[in-house]
């Protein structure tokens, strides 16, 4: 798992590149690490709604990013930049 400002990026098993790779049980196991990856942000960052991307077509790796948001940023309402500065 990896960190920034305002994104946590959460990559699943190794060589999965989508949702069905896996065997069902394998499946609920991801759904169950990124409820618990979300219930961790909103303990330590306290946002107001959580967004969830789910990619895996430029990297061939299933991976999430799971952000923040907060009403008061910039980033209200819409949905999040992955590269902000390009």
């Amino acid at each position: 798992m990896k960190t920034s400002t305002n994104t946590v990026l959460f990559e699943w098993k190794p060589g999965w590149t989508a949702f069905s790779a896996g065997t069902a049980a394998q499946g609920e196991s991801l759904d169950a690490a990124v409820a618990h990856t979300a219930r961790v942000i909103h303990s330590a960052f306290h946002p107001d709604k959580v967004n969830y991307g789910a990619y895996g077509g430029t990297t061939g790796q299933l991976h999430f990013h799971l952000v923040p948001k907060h009403k008061e940023r910039a980033e209200w309402g819409g949905v999040f930049q992955m590269a902000p500065s390009k």
